[in-house]
């Protein structure tokens, strides 16, 4: 209402509208239109409204500079790329600029929040010195408990808090899901179904891509195949929009998403949204998804808890989770001004834009002027000593603010024709259309960023799209454009990358110790070092001729291993009771099985348990499929190595914690009967992991077990097998204290989002038994964005508070090695080998004071 208010005091006055994304932009934009057409029918004064977004044709672009409308409906995007770039265009917009509205406030995080950050501070600058402008902020948020930090933070200006809420309310039913007697998987895919069959409209999200893929897939069989889709926002534009309309329209009825939809993308109403487990930055992504339903009704929310420690710890936290929720508050979102990267290159926008400026007419900080100091230095900008006065020596480029990186990538089906004509092109306009026209096609099958191309463009890599799977086969660029070329894989596989790290400390900021335990905060330089990778399944010996004849080719570099063979059966459990199959496999000690559809895959490692296993499911005639497998393993010749700087903490532990093996070797050495000790010592002298790991990799742990059982097979009482097993691993284990440590590291990094808004798959980390350069056992914990987006400082405050957490969890998870729940992690670049549960107990034990114990 202050809009049309001021509009009719002073026609001359201009608005700016910021919104996160396209999408949010159109649905506020027709209510706002409402609003003006009944102003117009009202008082006959017409207040013009416009589009101005990255999808706006050119002749539409123009035209708006042309008409001068008075309220600008943009993005951060445009803000940056085209609006003060080109602001001697805009001057009509900039000088009688009188309020910018910034929407979802709370959304401007990470890569994003320290962009818009500058992106603004460019904003204030170029209207005050060049336009003689100053104007006014309204910032919208629903969910920030402190939001008048956060815009001082974010712009640095002082706000007053307006915080009222007159909007309609409705009833929201929260719905916690514990998968007992059910596989996880399983029981999504029954919910999904009842809802759908309901005509409940529905989103489904997902933590990843893969999994959301892997989801998609249970439903090939199903009914309601129909009425459900993935939706992710590396599909293509058009895609996107045929998904959105076809949901609005109710021809899908549930959409499996990634956090794609977590902003209000118009998609029609939605009464019901599930999500698949805590996601990986805990309560702030529940919150913006479970936001999507019930804006015009009742709603109902649900999780579905999987296997994972985040949601073992809000399973026995349910109450904190639930106040969270009901509260609908963040607690703190973190914005770095001072990643390096981001500020040099506003920085010189800013200088470019203003063509010349007195540096004493600029509000800079210690970190700002160190960068004109460097910008200087790059020969970027120059000084007028005379008049004070900096100037741009060079035009800048304009980055991407949603990434670090300048590169996009397209995944393409590889087609002779199509890459013929992709390299014939020798000027970036026509490649831009030729490639606006291939999505038009959906030749193009994703656009992906940088950031993504270690995760899942490697050469060789499956990749998983809309229910297909693909291979990496070939490659070519032009300028900042990568083609990924891909071929349909018509089979089933799942991998692994398989990566190193070396950390090196760059400076320290800050420094807190805690009963001998020093934990620093300051700045790294990682280096991921991606070896290759592991490929399982089914369909691996299909997927391993695909490898050699990318290998022929010559685009895959790369030695090419057959792992030991093993079985995959596929049993078809649809009048047989899942839980009570489940409890047999048990009963064989079968752990490793996948749940798909009515399909269970079962993958065994030794003949005897296979004979087991047939025996059974011939009596009770089950039906079943048999197929010999292999894992392959693929080791680049010149491993992909991701080099960049950020921000971490470090865990320095004093020699005296290699005291734990010492007490480990002698816990388990006395549980073992006396005359099973020389075996053990044996077993203990024998057995090299590091020499094993490069030949069995993730596997290495499970087979050291199985060659302990085999040693032990003359003992005919099986369960005393199984615990003098477990303990001879242990005496095992306890030759490095680095498996401690490093179940340490995956623990504590699981737990940072009960503590700190932030995706723990964001965060990095690696240990050492004794980091070269402090001499001392170590473990790093790191921004896994380049130059640091502002977490790590916050993960530094709660190091103790998140270390306690980690042992309370250690010891609540009742697994008896580690397990998903507790120590595993997904993202575990050396295959989850090799990692200590009761190491790292004893190692937490020694450094935390305990609030009260635990039995």
């Amino acid at each position: 209402m202050y809009i049309l208010d001021s509009f009719l005091s002073n026609p001359e006055r201009r608005y700016l509208l910021i919104f996160p994304t396209r999408a949010l932009i159109n649905n506020q934009f027709f209510k706002f239109k409402s609003l003006s057409n009944k102003l117009f029918e009202l008082t006959n004064k017409k207040l013009k409204i416009e589009i101005l977004h990255g999808d706006i044709s050119r002749e539409k672009k123009e035209n708006i500079v042309f008409e001068k409308p008075h309220v600008i409906f943009t993005t951060p995007d445009t803000l940056h790329f085209r609006i003060l770039r080109y602001n001697d265009k805009y001057s009509w917009l900039l000088k009688n600029l009188d309020l910018v509205v910034v929407d979802e406030l709370h959304s401007y995080r990470g890569y994003l929040g320290t962009n818009f950050h500058y992106i603004l501070k460019r904003l204030k600058y170029v209207c005050k010195l060049k336009y003689d402008n100053n104007f006014k902020y309204l910032a919208l948020s629903a969910t920030l408990r402190n939001p008048t930090k956060f815009c001082k933070d974010m712009f640095e200006e002082d706000f007053i808090l307006i915080d009222k809420d007159s909007s309609p309310s409705y009833n929201k039913y929260l719905v916690l899901f514990q998968p007992k007697n059910y596989d996880s998987k399983q029981l999504i895919k029954g919910i999904i179904e009842k809802l759908v069959n309901k005509n409940i409209k529905t989103i489904c999200f997902f933590d990843s891509r893969i999994t959301a893929e892997k989801i998609s897939k249970m439903f090939r069989n199903s009914k309601f195949r129909e009425l459900i889709t993935v939706y992710k926002g590396t599909l293509t534009k058009n895609i996107r929009n045929e998904i959105e309309n076809h949901f609005n329209d109710s021809k899908y009825l549930c959409l499996l998403s990634t956090n794609a939809l977590e902003l209000g993308i118009d998609i029609g109403d939605v009464s019901s949204v599930v999500n698949y487990g805590i996601p990986a930055d805990g309560i702030f992504s529940l919150i913006q998804r479970f936001g999507r339903a019930g804006r015009k009704g009742d709603a109902l929310n649900c999780i579905v808890f999987k296997k994972d420690a985040l949601d073992l710890y809000y399973l026995k936290n349910s109450k904190e989770l639930y106040e969270k929720i009901k509260n609908n508050i963040i607690e703190h979102i973190p914005i770095n001004k001072e990643n390096e990267i981001i500020a040099k290159r506003h920085i010189h926008n800013l200088i470019y834009e203003l063509k010349r400026v007195n540096i004493d007419k600029i509000k800079l900080s210690s970190f700002e002027k160190k960068i004109i100091i460097e910008l200087q230095k790059e020969n970027k900008i120059k000084f007028d000593i005379e008049n004070k006065e900096l100037y741009s020596s060079v035009e800048p480029k304009y980055y991407n603010i949603r990434t670090i990186g300048e590169e996009t990538y397209y995944l393409i089906l590889n087609r002779e024709d199509i890459k013929n004509k992709i390299k014939s092109f020798d000027n970036i306009k026509a490649l831009n259309q030729y490639i606006n026209n291939l999505k038009k096609e959906k030749i193009i099958i994703e656009q992906l960023s940088k950031d993504d191309y270690y995760r899942y463009l490697l050469p060789g890599y499956p990749y998983y799209s809309r229910g297909k799977i693909y291979i990496i086969s070939d490659y070519f660029e032009y300028n900042n454009i990568k083609f990924v070329f891909v071929e349909e894989f018509d089979g089933d596989v799942d991998y692994q990358s398989k990566y190193t790290k070396d950390v090196k400390i760059i400076q320290k900021k800050d420094e807190k110790e805690i009963n001998n335990l020093k934990i620093c905060f300051g700045k790294l330089l990682i280096e991921e070092i991606y070896e290759g990778f592991v490929v399982r399944g089914r369909d691996t010996n299909k997927y391993y001729e695909y490898l050699n004849k990318l290998k022929n080719k010559g685009f895959l570099k790369a030695k090419i291993e057959k792992g030991n063979p093993y079985f995959i059966v596929v049993a078809n459990l649809t009048n047989y009771n899942v839980e009570s199959f489940k409890e047999e496999l048990f009963k064989l000690k079968i752990r490793d099985i996948d749940i798909n559809d009515n399909n269970v895959y079962i993958s065994i490692y030794e003949i005897y348990t296979l004979d087991k296993l047939l025996s059974f499911l011939e009596e009770y005639k089950i039906p079943f499929k048999l197929f010999e497998t292999f894992d392959i393993y693929i080791i680049y010749e010149n491993p992909y190595i991701k080099k960049f700087e950020t921000e971490g903490i470090w865990l320095v532990f004093p020699e005296e914690i290699k005291e734990v093996c010492n007490y480990e070797y002698n816990y388990f050495m006395e549980r073992i009967p006396e005359k099973y000790k020389d075996i053990a010592k044996e077993l203990y002298d024998k057995i090299d992991r590091k020499e094993l790991f490069l030949r069995y990799r993730g596997y290495t742990s499970h087979y050291i077990l199985e060659t302990i059982k085999k040693r032990l097979s003359f003992i005919k009482d099986e369960k005393k097998i199984e615990n003098i097993s477990y303990y001879i691993k242990k005496l095992i284990d306890s030759k490095d204290i680095g498996n401690g440590l490093h179940a340490v590291e995956h623990i504590f990094i699981k737990l940072i989002p009960t503590e700190c808004f932030v995706d723990s798959r964001e965060i990095g980390g690696y240990s050492y038994s004794q980091y070269e350069y402090l001499n001392k056992p170590t473990i790093f914990v790191y921004d896994g964005n380049e130059g640091g987006i502002g977490v790590i400082e916050r993960v530094f405050q709660t190091s103790e508070k998140l270390l306690e957490k980690s042992y309370n969890h250690l010891k609540l998870c009742r697994c008896k090695d580690g397990c998903p729940l507790c120590i595993y992690s997904t993202k575990c670049g050396n295959l989850n080998e090799f990692l200590d549960k009761f190491q790292a107990i004893k190692i937490l034990e020694k450094f935390i004071k305990m609030k009260e114990s635990i039995k």
